[in-house]
């Protein structure tokens, strides 16, 4: 059974903290992390490629059917939200590794993870502003900060606290819906022009982002702030608060880690995907019934993918653990792993990959391609990445961000380069730095 390790005895002669070795992972944590970041893509890809209003409402630019709609719901089943949920369940298992590690040292954790959780917002902010305006990482270290305090909680309460959380963004969403008739109209028809944009509107959105770098900087900034000052306080806080501290308890029970029998991850598999497909299908029936009417699918059509999308990720989960318990393509489950390590790079590295393909200062191929063309961009992408990542820790010890990350934490220059090229991917038994 996987375990808080002995520190490392460098460590312990020089009294400081260090980030983790090679040999200290959780192997399931990376697998879990690298499926986790390529998935993310599935749905991004659709920001960075389609107007946005594709995003939320498919039939917001006329009906699709065929091979557009199967590539739609395909997707909407698989991947909306369940990627997003599967993060934030494991950043909350991440937060609670460091916090282990660091009171196994007999230090606080305190000042270290808010140091962390400081410059990883400072990264997203530049991320979304002067990137791409969906970045999760400032609303990851802003949650961080505010719910660090829960992990002091028996992880039970965590699990409570959670679901409450989870609960109060349903509730909102749903308060939000019934209170629709007594918006003013300026209101509504604002929300209607995001969610079934005139053809002038969404020529607009296209002429802006197929211009160059500093012509839809200011665009996309404005949407990344209202990301962070509107959506986040409605909508994200509550999903990735419920979700980190319920992946902080998944993390103590050694769900996670892959801790627990062959017999729990199956049933688990098994309790949590049924129900959660199920609510995903019957949320896809109820919009098609409303045909996507703006009064019903904009806020209360969306909340049975919302709950769905919980059981799915953490069915997810228990159907990955399986995968590493047993002897099954272990080659790729290091790859992976290695995609996991450095997943901030590569998070980051998609959203630079993505708008030199679509935005005007690249190709500006932005609302050129179809549906089923954004998946074939998604596999190059993920190619890419499965292959790369391991050459590069074959030499490295962290992902180029992950090592600016680590020392700005620490406040001091971490060594780069490994000593000894290798591809160390050894199944260890301790904790993730992530």
């Amino acid at each position: 059974m996987n375990s808080i390790p002995q520190n490392d005895p460098s460590e312990k002669k020089s009294g400081q903290l260090r980030p983790v070795e090679q040999s200290q992972r959780f192997l399931s944590l990376d697998v879990i992390r690298g499926i986790a970041v390529l998935g993310i893509l599935m749905m991004n890809i659709l920001s960075f490629g389609l107007p946005g209003c594709k995003y939320s409402n498919p039939m917001s630019m006329g009906e699709i059917s065929g091979t557009t709609w199967c590539v739609w719901f395909l997707g909407h089943i698989f991947f909306d939200i369940k990627f997003w949920s599967l993060f934030s369940l494991l950043f909350g298992a991440g937060i609670s590794v460091m916090r282990d590690r660091t009171m196994a040292k007999g230090k606080s954790p305190l000042k270290l993870h808010y140091s962390r959780m400081f410059w990883l917002a400072l990264i997203g902010l530049m991320h979304g502003h002067l990137l791409w305006f969906g970045d999760i990482l400032f609303i990851y270290a802003i949650t961080g900060m505010l719910l660090y305090f829960c992990l002091r909680f028996r992880p039970t309460w965590r699990i409570f606290i959670g679901l409450v959380l989870l609960m109060i963004g349903v509730g909102i969403n749903l308060l939000l819906g019934m209170s629709l008739p007594q918006w003013d109209e300026t209101s509504r028809n604002e929300m209607m022009e995001n969610w079934q944009p005139s053809s002038e509107v969404v020529q607009g959105e296209l002429d802006v982002y197929r211009g160059s770098y500093f012509e839809h900087l200011p665009s996309r900034s404005q949407t990344a702030l209202a990301f962070e000052l509107f959506l986040f306080p409605l909508v994200f806080f509550w999903r990735t608060g419920g979700l980190l501290l319920i992946g902080s308890a998944l993390y103590q029970y050694g769900v996670i880690t892959g801790d627990r029998s062959a017999k729990f991850y199956r049933w688990g598999a098994a309790l949590c995907l049924i129900p959660g497909f199920l609510a995903c299908l019957v949320g896809v029936y109820l919009n098609h019934y409303y045909r996507w009417e703006f009064e019903y699918s904009f806020f209360q059509g969306s909340t049975p993918n919302y709950v769905g999308g919980v059981g799915v990720s953490l069915g997810y989960i228990c159907l990955i653990n399986l995968w590493i318990k047993s002897q099954y393509y272990s080659g790729f489950k290091k790859r992976l792993a290695a995609v996991g390590q450095m997943a901030l790079t590569n998070y980051l590295s998609q959203s630079v990959i993505c708008t030199l393909i679509f935005y005007g200062h690249g190709l500006g191929w932005f609302g050129y391609l179809t549906r089923l063309e954004l998946v074939g961009v998604v596999l190059a992408i993920w190619c890419f990445q499965l292959a790369i990542s391991p050459i590069w820790l074959q030499h490295f010890r962290f992902g180029p961000v992950e090592w600016i990350w680590r020392s700005l934490t620490y406040l001091k220059r971490q060594p780069m380069v490994r000593k000894q090229p290798t591809l160390g991917f050894e199944k260890g038994s301790a904790n993730n730095s992530n």
